[in-house]
């Protein structure tokens, strides 16, 4: 007769989400938050909270020592809706734009400008000289571009 005695020990997966914060429930252990669309580490993103930089989902894996455990896949979808006061005041012009997309702003000075196609890559960046400023479509590659502040 042969008598086993297993314990099962388990890991706290729970994450809270603020905003475009995530925050794993667990704390002093090891976290490796991961974007869910491929199940990649994020480069640096080693902490117990981590704050998104694009839109997407996001889990982490909790380590207790030899158990690990990942969470649920968490969706965030407002990466940069909080700068949306400030591009209030800005025109992007026209839409569709065959030639040139123009960036207006009469109340606010644009002090940087970069494009983003819709997987977060950056397919433009300026610094405007003045509050008119005119980008070339084919600078764009006609790609879907968003502005980011």
């Amino acid at each position: 007769m042969v008598t086993l005695n297993l314990t099962i020990q388990n890991v706290d997966v729970n994450v809270n989400v603020n905003s475009i914060t995530l925050a794993a429930n667990a704390s002093g252990l090891v976290y490796k938050w991961i974007d869910c669309s491929n199940n990649s580490a994020i480069p640096g993103a080693t902490n117990q909270s981590f704050t998104a930089t694009a839109n997407g989902n996001y889990a982490v894996v909790v380590t207790d020592g030899a158990c690990s455990d990942t969470s649920a896949c968490h969706t965030i979808t407002t990466v940069s809706l909080h700068e949306q006061a400030a591009l209030k005041a800005i025109q992007v012009y026209p839409n569709p734009a065959s030639s040139f997309i123009t960036v207006a702003s009469e109340q606010t000075e644009i002090v940087a400008l970069t494009l983003l196609d819709n997987a977060g890559r950056i397919v433009y960046q300026a610094v405007p000289t003045n509050t008119n400023y005119q980008i070339p479509v084919a600078a764009v590659n006609q790609r879907i571009v968003f502005i980011a502040p």
